[in-house]
C-alpha cells in the first residue's frame, strides 16, 4: 500500500478499531460512577441515620433514667404518705381512745354520783318511812289515849248524872 489515502484510511479504520470500545467503556464509567456516588450517598444517609439513632438511643437512655428517677421519687412518696397515713391512724386511734377514757371516767363519775343520790333519796324515803311509822304509832297512843279520855269522860257523866 503505498498510496497515502489508502494508508491514511487503513490507519483511520484501525484507529477507529481502537476506539470501538470507547463508547461502551464511557458508558461502564458512567455506570460505575453512578454507582459509586450511590455508594457514596447511602454510606452518608447511612452515616446519618447512625448519628440520628445515636441521637436517639441517648434521648431514650435519657428518659429511661428520667423514668427510673420518677420510679424512685414516687416510691419514696408512696413510702413517706404511708407512713403519714400510720402515724395519722395512730394519732387517730390514740385520740379515740383518750375520748374513750374520759367518756368513761365521766359516766362512771355520773353514775357514782346517780348512785350517791339514789342512796340519799332512799335514806330519806326511809326516815320518812320510819317517821310515817312513828307518827302512826303515835296517832294510836293518842287515839286510845282520845278512846281512853271518851271513856273517862263518859264514866264521869255517867257518875255526874
Amino acid at each position: 500500500m503505498s498510496n497515502p489515502n489508502l494508508k491514511a484510511a487503513e490507519a483511520l479504520r484501525r484507529f477507529a478499531q481502537m476506539f470501538e470500545g470507547v463508547p461502551e467503556a464511557i458508558t461502564q464509567l458512567d455506570r460505575t460512577g453512578s454507582l459509586e456516588q450511590a455508594c457514596a450517598e447511602a454510606e452518608a444517609r447511612l452515616d446519618a441515620a447512625r448519628r440520628d439513632s445515636e441521637v436517639q438511643d441517648a434521648k431514650l437512655q435519657a428518659s429511661a433514667n428520667a423514668a427510673v428517677e420518677a420510679e424512685a421519687r414516687a416510691a419514696k412518696l408512696i413510702e413517706q404518705a404511708e407512713a403519714d397515713a400510720a402515724a395519722l391512724r395512730e394519732k387517730a386511734q390514740a385520740e379515740a381512745d383518750a375520748l374513750i377514757a374520759d367518756a368513761k371516767a365521766d359516766c362512771a363519775k355520773v353514775q357514782k354520783d346517780a348512785d350517791a343520790r339514789r342512796n340519799k333519796a332512799e335514806a330519806r324515803a326511809d326516815a320518812a318511812e320510819k317517821e310515817a311509822a312513828a307518827a302512826l304509832v303515835r296517832r294510836d297512843v293518842a287515839l286510845d289515849d282520845l278512846a281512853k279520855a271518851e271513856q273517862s269522860l263518859a264514866e264521869l257523866k255517867a257518875r255526874l248524872a
